[in-house]
């Protein structure tokens, strides 16, 4: 692995689009909440959006902030790619650590919040608030975590409140250009 391409932005954003897209162009792709999931299903505790910020809460107090990254490292570096694109930044710490191991560019996926919102009740995944109230739940345990402050460190931002067209040219635009 030579580079790696962090994604970060709020739930339902369109990181996994971004994400996607990097796969079926041959890049290295990642989520940093695969490990959190196979943590989760290693203790038999259920992948509920209230059960999987509360367990990424609880090992980033155990290990440290930067304990997802860590843990993620090794699966970046085994997918055998020269750019990985990882998606899931959640902390300052995160950031700090794969920057300490590889030349790193981090973009946020920015998206009005009831766009979001709409977009995570039509994906519906399991992990995923249903409700205004349990969106809202979930956005405060991401703000203790820390992504305003990743979010702030973005080194490039990219718009996605427009079509899933539009989005997805602005995606492959940049990542013929970063291949190049």
């Amino acid at each position: 692995m030579k580079k790696i391409t962090l994604l970060t932005g709020r739930r339902g954003s369109g990181k996994t689009i971004f994400l996607d897209i990097a796969k079926n162009l041959g890049f290295g792709t990642l989520e940093l909440s695969t490990v959190v999931f196979e943590l989760m299903k290693k203790a038999n505790i259920e992948a509920t959006s209230e059960n999987t910020g509360k367990f990424a809460e609880e090992l980033r107090k155990k290990e440290g902030r930067d304990a997802v990254a860590k843990r993620v490292l090794p699966y970046m570096e085994g997918l055998g790619k020269d750019i990985v694109v990882c998606s899931g930044v959640r902390s300052p710490e995160e950031l700090i650590f794969f920057r300490s191991k590889y030349p790193t560019i981090l973009i946020e996926i920015r998206s009005d919040e009831r766009i979001r919102f709409e977009r995570i009740l039509k994906r519906s995944r399991p992990s995923d608030p249903k409700t205004w109230e349990a969106f809202l739940a979930r956005e405060a345990s991401e703000k203790r975590l820390g992504v305003e402050d990743v979010i702030k460190m973005a080194d490039i931002v990219i718009e996605n409140n427009e079509t899933i067209e539009a989005f997805e040219e602005k995606v492959e635009r940049f990542l013929r250009f970063i291949r190049t």
